[in-house]
């Protein structure tokens, strides 16, 4: 029998791999939900059960790059903060965040998301 879960989290992460690749084709400003979900194989409806919109997906990015970037050790505060920098740093770079440079507009996605939220 097949996990719903583990179903669930594939599409979503197939939506939001979709998504980067449009985001790095085109502007993020001029980019439509329905070239993503052309892109991920969908229906618009099914981007919706998984993202209320297009900024809400890039976020979703944003945060599953950092989620992979800063591994347990790299929090230990045993471990000395310039150590723990450089680690976070090192594991950013290997595992793609510079990427995400060529979506900028994720950054001003996310500083008006938490200036939304102050």
């Amino acid at each position: 029998m097949r996990d719903p879960n583990a179903d669930k989290e594939a599409k979503k992460l197939n939506i939001a791999q979709a998504a980067l690749r449009v985001f790095q084709r085109n502007d993020f400003s001029q980019t439509k939900v329905d070239e993503i979900c052309r892109e991920a194989g969908i229906a618009k409806g099914t981007y919706y059960l998984y993202f209320d919109s297009k900024e809400e997906v890039l976020l979703s990015i944003f945060s599953d790059v950092m989620d992979s970037t800063l591994s347990p050790a790299m929090l230990d505060s045993a471990v000395d903060p310039v150590e723990r920098v450089i680690g976070i740093v090192r594991g950013a770079v290997d595992r793609g965040f510079a990427r995400l440079e060529m979506v900028p507009e994720i950054w001003e996605v996310a500083g008006h998301k938490i200036v939304q939220s102050k």
